[in-house]
Parts: C-alpha cells; sequence; structure tokens
C-alpha cells in the first residue's frame, strides 16, 4: 500500500495572512476603500458600489451593404455609485444634498480610493468628476431590529478618470 502523501503547504502569506501572487504583488481587497468627498469627509462609508463607464455603440449600415453592420462609438454613459454609511450627525451631506432638492446641485470631486494590506497606503484612485447626490434615503427604523442604521447616499457623475497611486 502506498504511503501517504502530506496535504500542500498552504500558500505563502503576508503579515496579514493573505497569500501573495508569485511576484510579490498582494490582490486588492474590496473592503479597504476610502471615499473622499471635496472638501469634507465627514461619514464612513461601509459600502460603495463601483464606478463604471460605458460607450454605448451606435449601428450603422453602410449604402449597398446591408448585410455588414458597422459599430460606431456612441454616448458615453456612467453608472450611478451607490454609498451606504453608518449614521452621522454632522450636516454637511445633508446639506450637500438638500442643494440637489432645490434644483441646484453643487458639484464636487469625489475620489474612490482602494488600499492596501492592512487598509494604508493609497494603490488605486478613481475620480469621480462634477459630482452630486441624486438620491438619498433614511435608515429603516426598526425596534426589534438588530442592524446598524445605515443611510443610502446616490451619486452621479459627468466624467470618470483613474488616478495614479502617489
Amino acid at each position: 500500500m502506498p504511503e501517504p502523501t502530506p496535504p500542500e503547504a498552504p500558500p505563502a502569506g503576508n503579515a496579514a495572512g493573505a497569500p501573495e501572487h508569485p511576484s510579490g504583488v498582494s490582490p486588492l481587497r474590496g473592503y479597504q476603500f476610502r471615499l473622499i468627498i471635496d472638501p469634507t469627509s465627514e461619514a464612513y462609508f461601509t459600502y460603495c458600489s463601483a464606478p463604471a463607464a460605458r460607450v454605448v455603440p451606435l449601428q450603422f449600415r453602410a449604402g449597398g451593404e446591408a448585410q455588414i453592420v458597422h459599430l460606431l462609438p456612441g454616448p458615453i454613459e456612467y453608472a450611478e455609485v451607490v454609498c451606504r454609511y453608518g449614521m452621522t450627525t454632522s450636516p454637511a451631506l445633508w446639506g450637500w444634498f438638500q442643494q440637489s432638492l432645490e434644483g441646484t446641485p453643487e458639484r464636487r470631486n469625489v475620489s474612490l480610493v482602494m488600499l492596501g494590506q492592512g487598509g494604508t497606503g493609497e494603490r488605486v484612485r478613481w475620480n469621480l468628476n462634477a459630482c452630486w447626490p441624486c438620491e438619498w434615503r433614511g435608515a429603516p427604523l426598526d425596534a426589534l431590529g438588530r442592524e446598524i442604521a445605515i443611510e443610502t447616499l446616490v451619486l452621479v457623475y459627468e466624467s470618470l478618470t483613474r488616478g495614479a497611486a502617489p
């Protein structure tokens, strides 16, 4: 009977116990991020959907070639960014949304920053340019619930850029 082989050693990890890529680069973690709203960041977000952009393809048929459909770049669409955060006593974010309710949204630059291992060091930054809040939802109140009060803020933006990590 053949001798049992020992189990493979677990992958080498770093100080946080996360496996590292053979090149020595650790993968980014989705839970290590920071949302920076200029000029203030008075709320700590527990969830933030990723920014997204899409170039809408337009179909074009050339004269005499009805079977061939050419695709041309059309308008650019940006997905809304949904942020959920623990309740804050600061009126800053509500005041920003209040301006949208009054029909004069204040456009601010917002950055979504992915942090490195241990939640330190900026690795990737997405800049939401000319951003303003289009929706706010208060925290559901339930006397029998045990959940943390979470408000929701939905942001729209006019352009998206990816900044380099410092």
